[in-house]
């Protein structure tokens, strides 16, 4: 790319927008300001939103000029997901490129979660897992009614609290609902999204129940982050080869696991893997000593990946690709421009600083 075209950036998040007529009349002004000296159009998302959705509208806006200019449309995320494969025939001036832009929020909110940690002190282990779930999805559904049918709900603390279509708590066979009272995600200091809430160290393995899970849907949301800066052993039920996505990202297996589930390619399979290894796991540690004595066996491990993953998006590992790079490297130098967005400028200021 030449340094002296420079890069227009689409910010284009149909939800930042307060109404329709805003992200219509942003659309319109958009298109209007495009012309043929761009080099093209970069759209960041570090969303576990489908694409199309997020920037869908604004793509097919802009696609009669990248047609006539002979252009692209930069959509950069940290996965292809499953039903947004680039280019298409409905998106065919569309390329995907990765960028790992949520790694930025999770690292700037990293002493939130360390704060709460250090408000509830040490763990105190007293069951095997927890594994908490707010927002329905078939997967989360599967995994609590494999772990009640099979017995094992009651060694966690788990929760779900939209288990239902219609937005309502999980039940068990029972009747007994899985929905934590009143809770409202942000809206306590417990239950905020980059808090831990105190029961979360009450339990010695986290499942986490990622927003992804279908083929190639590699994703880390806050879900995973949290047991990696809380340093507490977890697995995930997520896209087939999701703990191998991990150590790419340098977060090593813990050898306490049997991570053959890893490789099924069908969610059911790598479900009752993990549930395998909860049960042979309640086998071998039985109380609270146990746990804690595991814990500590572990303890080099959870700081490695800690201090790892940390190092690695402070050191912009998975964030930069070319076209990026580029864009921010002009901009650094005077000779960039680009449309105002807060993923842009939030990437641009941590680009800065660590640079």
């Amino acid at each position: 790319m030449s340094e002296e075209q420079p890069i227009k950036y689409a910010y284009a998040d149909k939800y930042f927008f307060q109404s329709d007529y805003n992200y219509e009349r942003y659309k319109i002004d958009f298109v209007a300001n495009l012309d043929s000296s761009h080099t093209g159009i970069i759209a960041l998302s570090g969303s576990e939103m489908e694409t199309d959705t997020i920037f869908g509208e604004l793509i097919k806006a802009c696609q009669p000029w990248c047609e006539e200019n002979n252009k692209k449309f930069y959509v950069m995320s940290p996965t292809q997901l499953h039903h947004c494969k680039y280019p298409n025939k409905e998106y065919p001036c569309v390329e995907w490129l990765e960028f790992h832009g949520y790694d930025i929020m999770l690292h700037n909110v990293k002493d939130l979660y360390l704060e709460s940690k250090k408000e509830w002190g040490e763990f105190r282990p007293q069951k095997l897992f927890t594994c908490y779930n707010n927002r329905y999805s078939y997967h989360r559904t599967r995994l609590i009614r494999e772990l009640e049918d099979q017995g094992m709900l009651g060694k966690g603390h788990v929760s779900y609290n939209k288990g239902k279509l219609g937005g309502q708590p999980y039940k068990t066979k029972d009747g007994i609902s899985l929905g934590i009272e009143n809770f409202q995600p942000n809206e306590t200091d417990e239950w905020h999204i980059h808090r831990f809430p105190e029961e979360y160290f009450t339990g010695l393995i986290d499942i986490v129940t990622e927003s992804r899970y279908l083929p190639g849907e590699y994703y880390m949301s806050e879900k995973t982050f949290k047991p990696i800066i809380g340093q507490k052993p977890f697995l995930v039920v997520s896209s087939q080869g999701y703990h191998r996505w991990l150590e790419k990202k340098g977060i090593q297996k813990f050898d306490i696991f049997d991570y053959s589930f890893d490789d099924e390619p069908h969610l059911v399979d790598r479900i009752e893997g993990i549930i395998q290894n909860l049960k042979r796991l309640d086998a071998i540690y039985k109380n609270r000593d146990d746990y804690l004595n595991l814990l500590a066996e572990l303890a080099p491990m959870m700081q490695n990946n800690y201090d790892t993953l940390i190092n690695n998006i402070k050191n912009l590992k998975f964030l930069m690709n070319p076209t990026l790079e580029h864009l921010l490297t002009c901009t650094l130098e005077g000779n960039g421009s680009y449309m105002h967005g807060h993923d842009i400028q939030q990437t641009h200021a941590f680009f800065l600083e660590e640079k």
